[in-house]
C-alpha cells in the first residue's frame, strides 16, 4: 500500500506499572505509533529492545538494576539505529549530562503534556534529538554559569 505511514515501533521502560499503563493508554489514539512492548528493568530494557526491535525507547532515568543510562549504552552499542528519549522526573546537571553522554535522542520532564509527548516519539524517530524546554533552560543558564565564571577568575 503507497502512501500508508510507517508504524513507530515503540518500547516503554519504566519501572512504574500505572506510568507504563497511562503511557499506553496515552498512545492508543494514535495510529501511527505501536506500543510494542514494556519492561520495569535495566536489563528487561535491553533484553526487550534485543527482541522487539523497536524504533524507538521511551525510557525512564532511574530503574532497577542499573539504571536507564546504563541500559541506554548497551542499547545503542548494539542497536544504534534505535532511538533512546528519557521520559523523567529528574532535571539536574549530572542526570541529563549523562543520559546525553550515553546517546539519548532526547530527555523530557514526566510533567509533559500527552500531545507533546506524541510529538516528541514522532520526532525522535525521524532521527530528531528532543529536549524539554525547562531542560533547554537549564542549560543555557549552566553554559552562561560557566562561561562567567570563567571569564572574572574568581576563585
Amino acid at each position: 500500500m503507497s502512501g500508508e505511514t510507517k508504524k513507530v515501533r515503540l518500547l516503554i521502560v519504566d519501572d512504574h506499572e500505572l506510568v507504563r499503563i497511562g503511557l499506553r493508554t496515552a498512545f492508543e489514539e494514535h495510529t501511527d505509533i505501536e506500543v510494542v512492548g514494556e519492561a520495569d528493568t535495566t536489563d528487561g530494557a535491553v533484553g526487550e529492545t534485543a527482541r522487539l526491535q523497536p524504533d524507538v525507547v521511551l525510557m525512564d532515568l532511574r530503574l532497577p538494576g542499573g539504571g536507564g543510562v546504563q541500559a541506554c549504552r548497551e542499547i545503542l552499542a548494539e542497536y544504534p539505529q534505535i532511538h533512546v528519549l528519557f521520559l523523567t522526573s529528574y532535571s539536574d546537571q549530572d542526570s541529563i549530562l549523562a543520559a546525553a553522554f550515553a546517546g539519548a535522542r532526547g530527555y523530557l520532564l514526566k510533567e509533559i503534556g500527552s500531545d507533546a509527548l506524541v510529538q516528541a516519539i514522532r520526532s525522535s524517530a525521524a532521527g530528531h534529538t528532543i529536549t524539554d524546554p525547562v531542560v533547554n533552560q537549564q542549560m543555557r543558564g549552566w553554559i552562561k554559569a560557566s562561561t562567567t565564571s570563567g571569564k572574572t577568575g574568581a576563585a
